[in-house]
């Protein structure tokens, strides 16, 4: 199957509201539903991943109420 080139597609993890390129495993297809085509490949999180992602929603969750900007 070819790759589909999408432009702004971002091929890292965003933990935290930062990328993260790490990646423990292999990277995985994103599939465009509409076309079934490759149009990404994104990093397998693995254990630090998880872990780096789990921390960071845990401090989201934290945060006084004060901290969060209104849209």
């Amino acid at each position: 199957m070819t790759t589909q080139t999408i432009s702004g597609i971002r091929e890292h993890m965003i933990i935290g509201g930062q990328p993260v390129e790490q990646s423990q495993g292999e990277r995985i297809p994103v599939y465009n539903p509409a076309t079934g085509q490759v149009i990404a490949q994104q990093p397998e999180a693995g254990t630090q991943g998880v872990d780096l992602a789990v921390k960071a929603a845990h401090q989201a969750l934290t945060l006084p109420l004060t901290a969060l900007r209104t849209l």
